[in-house]
């Protein structure tokens, strides 16, 4: 039988990040009022080192008196969210450039909502499987001025509710 080698999907430009202030029911956001809601902010273009969740699985050891083999089972798991880093223009406050950073003061509490493997033109729509994280923000961070770069902040996100994956959008 000859080897099958699945397509997959290209990644440039192939994740949408929402920031979102409210959502009903985190296991349906609602693409009408919800995700296209006048507050929700498309982080995705404001982004400048990438979105990288991670989940960390405490271990279970399993220790039977019967064995000579030590077991191992899953325990809980921790969702943590790398600093989010992003442009921001703080001396033109009305400025496009600074509606992440003033969406995103220290202590608010949002949802980080995200797509992947569909192109970041594409209109977010029912049936889309996102993975959504609530979380609470840290204060931001204005970094160095750099040459050949933009100014950027460095913010923290604290995942502090329960991690939606794979749920559709309604």
């Amino acid at each position: 039988m000859p080897t099958t080698v699945p397509p997959g999907f290209v990644a440039d430009a192939s994740l949408r990040v929402w920031v979102v202030t409210s959502l009903a029911n985190p296991a349906a956001p609602i693409v009408s009022s919800e995700i296209n809601a006048g507050t929700t902010i498309d982080a995705s273009c404001y982004l400048t080192n990438g979105f990288n969740p991670d989940a960390n699985t405490a271990t279970i050891s399993d220790d039977r008196l019967c064995l000579a083999q030590v077991l191992e089972d899953m325990g809980t798991t921790t969702w943590s969210i790398d600093d989010i880093e992003y442009i921001y223009d703080v001396q033109n406050a009305a400025s496009v450039s600074n509606k992440l950073y003033a969406g995103l003061p220290q202590g608010a509490s949002v949802f980080l909502v995200a797509r992947y493997g569909m192109s970041v033109d594409t209109a977010p729509a029912a049936g889309q499987k996102v993975d959504v994280f609530p979380v609470k923000v840290g204060p931001g961070r204005k970094l160095p001025p750099e040459r050949n770069t933009k100014g950027r902040v460095r913010q923290k996100p604290f995942v502090n509710g329960v991690v939606q994956r794979d749920v559709a959008l309604v």
